[in-house]
């Protein structure tokens, strides 16, 4: 069992205060849900302190702050949190390329990634997944207009999926993907 202590509970109000002014793509959910979602996810799936910690922050150095935020992440948290918070990130540019290039990019270097990074993204796609599933069916994308910072980069239409991504994260884990789904 991972002990939680008040550097989680801090790491919860620095990932709140990061959000606040975020929502999940296409609802009035607040951010930090999906942020609270990806540390259980990434909890029962046998996670320490430092990569729940980073389940939580895995958002901050590409929706606010780049590189500056990394630092602030690793003098608030340690330098293992801010690794995997980085191998979380797709930019680290405030003016981030292109979205497909930016996934094509995080698909391709899963192959390098360690143990504790690979949860904290899996963790992240699985509740990504949960998330808009039912949408896709209903509108053929998992894409929509959130609030804040990230409504400028949320926005990919049905051209957005990327069928590869599926199956790399499948191959990772030795399992064959049955279909391709927009994470």
């Amino acid at each position: 069992m991972t002990n939680l202590t008040d550097r989680f509970s801090r790491a919860v109000e620095y990932a709140r205060e990061q959000h606040a002014a975020d929502t999940r793509k296409g609802t009035s959910i607040p951010y930090l849900s999906h942020l609270l979602g990806v540390a259980s996810i990434a909890l029962d799936y046998g996670a320490n302190e430092d990569q729940a910690i980073a389940a939580l922050l895995h958002d901050v150095v590409e929706d606010h702050g780049g590189l500056e935020a990394l630092r602030e992440i690793e003098d608030r948290f340690g330098p293992e949190v801010a690794r995997i918070v980085l191998a979380c990130s797709d930019s680290t540019e405030e003016n981030k390329p292109d979205w497909q290039e930016r996934k094509k990019k995080y698909v391709a270097a899963i192959s390098h990634k360690q143990a504790d990074e690979l949860l904290v993204s899996a963790a992240d796609k699985v509740h990504n997944a949960r998330a808009f599933w039912p949408t896709i069916g209903r509108s053929g994308t998992s894409c929509g207009a959130g609030s804040g910072r990230r409504a400028a980069r949320t926005s990919c239409g049905t051209t957005g999926r990327l069928p590869t991504r599926s199956s790399h994260v499948a191959s990772r884990l030795g399992r064959s993907p049955r279909s391709s789904i927009a994470w």
